[in-house]
């Protein structure tokens, strides 16, 4: 599976290393939800870093086995919790 970069994804991280975000693609504990943006459909992945921290990685598919990184964000509270319940059925 590729992951790439959307030219402007990269540019709009705030507090995120790119190296963080390929940690939650790479975990072998994370959660796909998927969901829709402007009727587009996306697929946000809930995981965490090496360093435990929550992190939501939205992607796009862009065909085959490849897809866009959007964006990336730290979870806010409640997506902590709702994350971590889900941890625990895990």
């Amino acid at each position: 599976m590729g992951y790439e970069w959307l030219s402007n994804a990269l540019d709009a991280l705030r507090d995120i290393r790119p190296h963080e975000v390929a940690q939650v693609l790479g975990a072998p504990r994370r959660w796909p939800v998927p969901g829709y943006a402007d009727g587009v459909k996306l697929l946000s992945i809930w995981g965490r870093t090496g360093e435990g921290r929550g992190l939501i990685v939205i992607l796009h598919h862009a065909g085959g086995l490849d897809w866009e990184i959007v964006g990336a964000a730290r979870m806010d509270e409640e997506q902590e919790a709702r994350f971590r319940e889900w941890e625990a059925t895990q």
